[in-house]
């Protein structure tokens, strides 16, 4: 870990413990709310650079290169944002425990779940220990996708839900283009 995603994970960890104890019920869940927000979002961020690389595009060549730049950071943002997401949307209002009743906390909560091996990884030296496979694991995001879509359509968050949709959209048809390109060129 470089020491910037370090520092973000010591930053989201002290507000796991610091901020919610005093803000009561509803402070709790607007935290919650949030970090979910900043979750979905940094997750869709990191998932661009491979969607501008399937799509072989030109134009947008700077912002590619600067969230390529930072998608490791980005994504273990996304992630601790997730886990805060969760302990603030589930844990604390619960007092400690888990039980969810409905089928978008479920999505989410196996969502999360699936991003834990990828951020555990997300180092140089799980990439160089684990080699092919770590390209591999890391295409769970694909699933995830899925899956955070269906969090956040059930929850009715509109605007998140159409975020979403739209990158998983170009995340398939990205997918789609690069197998019709490698086709392509077999064929020739």
């Amino acid at each position: 870990m470089k020491k910037i995603d370090v520092i973000i994970v010591i930053i989201f960890i002290g507000l796991l413990f610091s901020v919610p104890i005093y803000v009561g019920k509803i402070g709790i869940i607007t935290w919650g709310y949030w970090t979910g927000i900043i979750s979905q979002y940094t997750f869709l961020i990191s998932l661009l650079p491979g969607i501008h690389l399937r799509f072989d595009m030109t134009y947008g060549k700077r912002l590619y290169i600067f969230i390529r730049k930072y998608r490791r950071t980005i994504g273990i943002t996304a992630y601790t944002a997730g886990v805060l997401h969760f302990y603030w949307s589930f844990i604390l209002p619960n007092r400690g425990q888990f039980f969810p009743d409905l089928l978008s906390d479920w999505m989410g909560f196996v969502a999360l779940l699936l991003l834990t091996p990828l951020f555990l990884t997300s180092n140089d030296l799980s990439l160089n220990k684990l080699g092919k496979l770590w390209k591999k694991l890391h295409l769970v995001v694909h699933l995830v996708i899925y899956l955070l879509l269906m969090h956040v359509v059930i929850k009715g968050r509109l605007t998140t839900s159409l975020v979403t949709g739209f990158v998983m959209v170009a995340d398939v048809f990205s997918w789609v283009v690069l197998l019709m390109r490698d086709r392509r060129e077999i064929k020739v």
